[in-house]
């Protein structure tokens, strides 16, 4: 029995309903339902979007915010501002003739971006050898005439972002919110109360791996424990809660296409997050979702199986094999 075949074994126990099925003998792929048929043209992997954005606008009205290679503008109607972060965070106004790009003093990268009506909040931060490692939090008021970034708080440890443009900021609750990281371990919710104004800090854990945003508010973390093991969970950063919901000592990472119900541990078992049911995979295969649940094949480009995962997760709806 082909390895193909192998996986196939552990969706079907109890037996698929028979009410479903599906057919990824070619493309478009064949879905079927008690009620309707589709069929579905997944992208192939080559085609996935890979490329981080190259820059980030947030408009309201005719003021615009942009973040791009040429560091921070904003605009009030036909006023254009450029402007440049000095070492020690200070935001100075680049006047005409002002070089873009400084190699004595390397411009920030932006860890994340959020707007609350007319004001944007931005998480800048330094890291390049010559600076200071840092990040600090911004707000930039489009409703003024000359709109401008103004320090708000300086972050209490380090997002999780990387490269020019990230998007780790996140607003929840009407707060600008992120998750920190600090030196010695430890992270947590930093947050910026527009009331009190003031950052606040609230602790989670420690060992902070990685963290997925499912919706902004609730973001999946993953820990590296004390003790060697993985510890995949979910955080509601509006209230500040932690759950926990798969510790393996093998690696873990949320199924890309439904990293809500979904997770890879170790190289070859789905788990499903919600009921603790697992099926073994092949070494690669695909994922999309679609109408009736997750569709799940291997290997990418030519299947040999597949299976149609519903709402309420394993056992699979429907399975399909080429042989």
């Amino acid at each position: 029995m082909t390895a193909a075949l192998l996986a196939l074994n552990s969706f079907l126990q109890p037996p698929a309903w028979e009410a479903y099925r599906i057919d990824l003998s070619e493309r478009p792929f064949l879905l079927e339902g008690p009620r309707v048929c589709f069929r579905l043209e997944p992208k192939r992997s080559e085609q996935e979007p890979s490329d981080a954005p190259r820059e980030v606008v947030l408009r309201d009205g005719d003021r615009f915010c942009v973040w791009g290679a040429d560091g921070l503008r904003t605009r009030a109607g036909r006023r254009l501002f450029r402007w440049s972060f000095e070492s020690d965070g200070r935001p100075v106004e680049r006047k005409d003739g002002f070089p873009l790009v400084d190699s004595v003093r390397p411009e920030p990268a932006l860890s994340g971006s959020a707007r609350d009506g007319s004001l944007v909040y931005l998480l800048v931060r330094w890291d390049h050898p010559a600076t200071a490692k840092r990040e600090v939090l911004y707000v930039v008021d489009l409703a003024e005439a000359r709109p401008h970034p103004r320090k708000l708080a300086e972050s209490p440890g380090r997002s999780l972002a990387a490269g020019p443009i990230a998007d780790r900021l996140h607003l929840v609750g009407g707060r600008a919110t992120w998750i920190a990281r600090q030196a010695e371990g430890s992270w947590g919710v930093c947050s910026w109360d527009p009331l009190a104004r003031t950052s606040v800090y609230q602790p989670l854990g420690e060992g902070l791996v990685q963290a997925w945003s499912l919706s902004g508010r609730i973001q999946l973390f993953l820990e590296r424990s004390r003790y060697g093991t993985n510890l995949l969970g979910r955080v509601d950063l509006l209230l500040g809660r932690r759950r926990e919901l798969l510790e393996s000592r093998q690696t873990i990472a949320p199924l890309p296409s439904a990293p809500e119900r979904y997770a890879v541990e170790g190289e070859r078992t789905l788990r499903d997050l919600a009921t603790g049911a697992t099926a073994t995979l092949p070494g690669t295969f695909e994922a999309r979702p679609t109408p009736f649940g997750l569709l799940v094949w291997w290997p990418g480009d030519t299947p040999e199986a597949g299976v149609l995962l519903g709402p309420n997760g394993l056992p699979a709806l429907a399975t399909w094999s080429r042989r």
